[in-house]
């Protein structure tokens, strides 16, 4: 004998892609706030122009795993290149905690769960946090 119907309909699960984007920027924006105290706390303020947002979107930028190239031009005889390998590991723990706990807030608590739901929760994550980086990449150019 099957169950009597429900009048009350199947509740989707809270994690679409406006939660994903809601992880994905408080991640990002801890990560910044991280990465622009810890400039401020050497001294970063003092860079000419508007270089301070640069420089705190490649922080985050090398958090992440990116790397920073260095170049200089005077002409012909005065040409300069160098590159810098850091890590910023403030920031990518912050990162890497903000972003965790996103994830799995949504899934805890839940008895039981199929292989889709936490999947699609990562590709979700994991599309926006490309994008979001690709997009500090771009700002710290």
């Amino acid at each position: 004998m099957s169950p009597p119907p429900s009048s009350v309909p199947p509740t989707v699960p809270p994690h679409g892609w406006a939660a994903a984007l809601a992880v994905v920027l408080a991640a990002l924006v801890s990560m910044l706030a991280v990465a622009a105290l810890g400039l401020w706390a050497a001294g970063a303020t003092g860079l000419p122009g508007d270089a301070f947002g640069r420089v705190t979107a490649a922080t985050v930028v090398t958090a992440v795993g990116g790397s920073m190239r260095l170049a200089g031009n005077a002409g012909a005889l005065a040409q300069t290149h160098a590159g810098i390998t850091v890590m910023p590991l403030s920031v990518t723990l912050v990162g890497a905690l903000v972003l965790g706990a996103g994830f799995l807030r949504p899934l805890r608590g839940r008895v039981a769960l199929g292989a889709r739901e936490p999947a699609g929760w990562a590709v979700r994550i994991a599309v926006l946090w490309l994008a979001g980086l690709a997009g500090l990449a771009f700002a710290a150019r």
